[in-house]
């Protein structure tokens, strides 16, 4: 039998499946490796419920999310105020970057379909990063 790996490695091999799924969104991808390192290392892990809200139309855009596991559904308010549904977010994709790199509020809400971990990049991270990286 093998030995049990410790916290420490575990935070690498997830550290480096985020860089890994940074590096495959359209936003993230001109990053450097080492840039994309220290995006996942940065962020923060949250966990939500089947059903509930990561966020909604018209918040704040502060953040991005990598979708560690789980899904969230994507819809918009429709005309007659029903939600129209747009798409999944599986585990191993980013949702949210575009309203963090520009700033302007959510057009979209975003909810849990099941049990999901995320991991939050606050903007300012992104935009520092998007910065130094001419």
């Amino acid at each position: 039998m093998g030995e049990a790996a410790n916290s420490g490695d575990i935070d690498k091999v997830r550290a480096a499946k985020i860089a890994d799924a940074l590096a495959r969104d359209g936003v993230f991808a001109a990053l450097p490796p080492t840039r994309l390192r220290a995006l996942a290392e940065s962020g923060t892990f949250l966990q939500l419920e089947k059903g509930e809200r990561l966020f909604g139309h018209g918040d704040r855009s502060d953040a991005a999310y990598a979708v560690l596991l789980g899904e969230i559904e994507i819809t918009m308010p429709g005309i007659d105020g029903r939600p129209v549904w747009l798409a999944r977010i599986r585990a191993g994709t980013m949702i949210g970057e575009m309203g963090a790199i520009d700033g302007t509020p959510r057009v979209t809400n975003a909810n849990a379909t099941r049990r999901c971990e995320l991991l939050r990049i606050d903007r300012r991270l992104i935009l520092d990063a998007m910065l130094a990286e001419p």
